[in-house]
């Protein structure tokens, strides 16, 4: 059979393994590697860490993670892309980077679906506005004023297009200023608002 690159997205993953086990008799014979497109720690991470470590429970097959940030998740994207289609470079992708890049940005260096094979999804959540609890603002309103009465202060942390889009819409439909601090994961990110020194994140 022919290899083909293999990407988890969405919160996809692992069904690259068993997948190829169940049609290559020697399959795996080294270790793979598990590509996550964001820091240690983020969501992203975790995920990759609770189904590879099943994995390796059930098929005695050794795989590493891999932490490649940057760019949202699209840096790790990239680098997958490249690598050869040999089933021993998995990746867990994140809708922002595959979904979301694809229609925002016109000369990504990846297709999501040419470069790629979808195996599994393997996580999905809910995206839940928050601000630290020494913040001002107890309700929705009261951050929307906030952030209009102090718009060089307002801003947001984020750490994919799937957190940045949202927020934006948001300012759109409020007319709230805020600007966008970039994160390598989602849990820099959250520790960011927790510590104050962003205005509100998801």
């Amino acid at each position: 059979m022919q290899w083909v690159r293999t990407v988890l997205a969405g919160a996809l993953l692992i069904a690259a393994p068993s997948w190829a086990v169940a049609q290559t008799a020697n399959y795996p014979n080294r270790v793979i590697r598990d590509v996550v497109g964001f820091a240690a720690g983020g969501g992203n991470d975790l995920f990759a860490r609770v189904v590879v470590q099943k994995f390796e429970e059930n098929t005695r097959a050794t795989v590493v993670i891999e932490n490649r940030p940057g760019a949202g998740g699209r840096t790790a994207a990239e680098y997958v892309a490249r690598q050869p289609a040999d089933g021993y470079t998995i990746m867990v992708a994140a809708s922002g980077a595959m979904s979301i890049a694809s229609a925002i940005y016109p000369k990504l260096p990846y297709h999501p679906t040419r470069n790629f094979i979808p195996l599994q999804m393997i996580a999905s959540f809910p995206l839940v506005m928050v601000v630290t609890a020494k913040s001002p603002a107890n309700s929705v309103h009261d951050l929307v004023a906030w952030g209009k009465a102090n718009p060089d202060k307002s801003n947001y942390a984020t750490s994919s297009p799937a957190f940045t889009i949202p927020i934006e819409l948001f300012k759109l439909k409020t007319g709230m200023p805020a600007m966008a601090i970039p994160y390598k994961s989602s849990n820099e990110a959250n520790l960011s608002v927790v510590a104050g020194e962003t205005t509100m994140g998801e």
